[in-house]
Parts: C-alpha cells; sequence; structure tokens
C-alpha cells in the first residue's frame, strides 16, 4: 500500500514540475520604465480646445528594468483622438525593438489654454514576454509644441508568480500531505 502511494506522490511530482515548467517562462512579464520626449500637434489651439494629438518626432531618451537593451533614439509615436474618447479604440503607440504598447485608454488629467496632461493604460507588448498591462503619462505643452511621455508596467513589484503556479504548488502540498497521513494509519 505505500508503495503505490509513493508511486502517486512521484507522478504527481513531475506532472507538477512539468506544469511549473511550462508556465513559468510563459507567464514572466514585463518589469521597468520609459522615458520619451519629442514635439506634437493638437488638432486645435488653444490647447485647452484640443481633441486629438498627432506627433511630428518623438524619441527614447531611458529604458529601465526590462527595457534597459532597447535603443535610444527615435521611434514613430501614433496620433490618437482623446475627447470625448480615445479613437480609434485600439492604438499601437509606439513599436521598437521587439516591443510595443498598445494604448486600451486615455484620461484627461490637464487641459488649459498651455498645457496638456493625459494618462492611461494598455497593454506592453514584448518578445520573450507574456503581454503586460501597462500604464502612460503624457504631458505637452504649447511652448514650441514639446511633450513627455513616459510608460511602464502597471504592477511597482518584481516578477510575481502566476495565480495558476501557486494554485498548483497548493495542491502538490495538499497531495503530499494526505500520503503521509495515509502512510501513518
Amino acid at each position: 500500500m505505500e508503495f503505490r502511494n509513493a508511486k502517486l506522490f512521484l507522478g504527481l511530482l513531475i506532472a507538477t514540475l512539468v506544469v511549473l515548467s511550462g508556465t513559468a517562462s510563459a507567464s514572466l512579464q514585463m518589469v521597468g520604465e520609459l522615458g520619451f520626449t519629442g514635439k506634437f500637434s493638437p488638432d486645435s489651439t488653444p490647447l485647452s480646445t484640443a481633441t486629438a494629438i498627432t506627433f511630428q518626432s518623438a524619441e527614447i531618451v531611458a529604458a529601465t528594468g526590462d527595457f534597459d537593451g532597447i535603443t535610444i533614439g527615435a521611434l514613430p509615436f501614433t496620433g490618437f483622438t482623446f475627447n470625448p474618447a480615445l479613437a480609434p479604440p485600439l492604438v499601437e503607440l509606439w513599436s521598437k525593438d521587439g516591443f510595443s504598447f498598445d494604448m486600451t485608454s486615455v484620461y484627461i488629467d490637464l487641459q488649459t489654454d498651455t498645457n496638456l496632461v493625459l494618462s492611461g493604460g494598455g497593454t506592453l507588448i514584448g518578445e520573450g514576454f507574456t503581454d503586460t498591462p501597462g500604464r502612460f503619462n503624457f504631458s505637452g505643452n504649447t511652448l514650441g509644441a514639446l511633450f513627455t511621455f513616459s510608460a511602464g508596467n502597471a504592477s511597482d513589484g518584481a516578477h510575481a508568480p502566476e495565480p495558476t503556479s501557486l494554485l498548483v504548488w497548493g495542491g502538490l502540498i495538499a497531495v503530499g500531505l494526505m500520503v503521509k497521513r495515509r502512510s501513518r494509519d
């Protein structure tokens, strides 16, 4: 009887390790920040009447974390409508070196005659990573129509274990305790 329980436990252990090895690499989300700068044009002036923006130039000026290897320099930025709502509803805002950001929401934090501050969310996509919830901040002004933009992942912590992995580990521990209990009886 004990031999059969040991075989069951060993089989479950091997199956769990196979599942964990597959989910660990597939569940790695990006952690880091990107900083951008450049020139933009509002669809109307003063900025308090603007409803959309386009970009004449943009460049990455800083990268941290998983974005550390991205090339600093120019990249294309896609314009978008922010008032009354994001249009189109999904905008690939930028793409560079295997990374991109799909913007899905935008909010007006400040809109005056001379300043425009937007924030929002979307999905960071990167080769070798699971699609990661992301956030962005845009700050523009009419002095030379300059903007700064930052984007990063939505979590502020390190890589977190996937909930499925935690569930599998919890199940494995429970099975181990059941086998140990039965072997004592």
